[in-house]
């Protein structure tokens, strides 16, 4: 199967019929920063069984975007700076910006035994997509004809320097990219209505069809399917329920008065970032990253493909490449999917998208 080593010793995880655990999640600064802070919130997720109750320490909120393990943890019930998650999911949230989010229905328990997980990026591994798409077809929508002729040259101006700024610094160009949500609505009902519109008119049709089967193949041979991406967690969630993942870490932005303020939560979820939360996650989880599978396509992939005993480079970008080639990593050239066409500008311009 593509992308799918066989390995005598793997650790079986259980399927979805082993019974759910309900644990209470609580982060501490060791295992997600200085600013982790997460849900006082009910996980059933029978992955998550072996998680350890801890007390409640107080409710002193860090600000520093550090990592000192000395940081006294909290775990408020509600957070100001934090949207609610989305109806009928269990989750626990990260504010350092992480959204991570467990399907109890999929989960699987191992029993005791370490576990083994997959790692995907999202966007350019699994999708032909990037992460600025979905704001421009959401302007586009919103726009009047006079103002989408106006505003598409401009920002046709501004994901060229994008774009640049992509290719120097993944962290910086989240950073900078997501001001442009500054202002936006954050409301759960706004944020399901954007992350619909954009499953089905970008997202779908951009899944690569081999990343799909690869995905089934490994979830039946007991792995812990985990998507990794700096996309926003309301826009990514679509994406898990689709793949049926069991989790999903994605970026955060702060809120404020029911609105995105346009900063991210802690840091940005990329690079080095990546691999820190993969970390945390597999200490928590008891699952065993030597044992564990990484998919990703580009430079800004390759901590999270470095931490995993089994990595893949999926239709790498030429940096990646030649790191995969030196150190011998297996090379996947996904196909796309014959329903990824280039977008129209023309009639997305004149008649807004769809």
């Amino acid at each position: 199967s593509p992308g799918a080593p066989t390995r005598k010793d793997d650790n079986v995880v259980e399927g979805a019929g082993a019974s759910a655990s309900r644990a209470r999640v609580r982060g501490t600064a060791a295992g997600w920063g200085a600013r982790s802070t997460w849900a006082d919130c009910t996980l059933q997720h029978a992955a998550c069984s072996s998680l350890r109750r801890r007390p409640r320490l107080g409710s002193l909120r860090t600000r520093s975007g550090s990592h000192a393990a000395a940081a006294t943890p909290v775990f408020p019930s509600t957070h100001a700076g934090r949207r609610a998650r989305p109806r009928g999911v269990s989750s626990v949230e990260a504010t350092n910006g992480t959204y991570a989010s467990a399907d109890a229905s999929r989960a699987a328990s191992s029993g005791g035994a370490a576990k083994k997980a997959a790692f995907f990026d999202i966007d350019g591994t699994i999708l032909k997509s990037n992460v600025v798409w979905p704001f421009v077809l959401q302007r586009l929508r919103e726009l009047p004809l006079v103002l989408r002729l106006l505003w598409f040259p401009y920002y046709a101006l501004k994901a060229i320097m994008y774009k640049a700024l992509d290719r120097i610094n993944r962290s910086l160009f989240n950073v900078v990219f997501y001001r442009d949500y500054a202002g936006r609505d954050a409301g759960v009902r706004a944020t399901e209505s954007m992350g619909s519109y954009v499953m089905e008119h970008y997202f779908r049709p951009r899944l690569r069809p081999a990343a799909a089967e690869t995905v089934e193949e490994l979830k039946a041979k007991g792995y812990l399917i985990v998507l990794v991406t700096g996309t926003l967690d309301f826009l990514a969630k679509p994406i898990q329920q689709m793949l049926g993942a069991h989790c999903l870490l994605a970026t955060q932005l702060e809120t404020r008065d029911g609105r995105f303020t346009g900063r991210i939560q802690g840091k940005p979820l990329a690079n080095k970032e990546k691999e820190v939360q993969m970390r945390a996650m597999a200490e928590e989880h008891g699952i065993d990253l030597s044992a564990s599978l990484g998919y990703g396509d580009s430079i800004g992939d390759l901590d999270m493909l470095e931490c995993v005993g089994n990595p893949f480079a999926v239709r790498p970008d030429s940096q990646l490449a030649a790191v995969a080639q030196a150190r011998g990593w297996p090379r996947l050239d996904w196909a796309d999917p014959t329903s990824a066409e280039q977008l129209n500008l023309g009639r997305l311009v004149l008649q807004g998208a769809a």
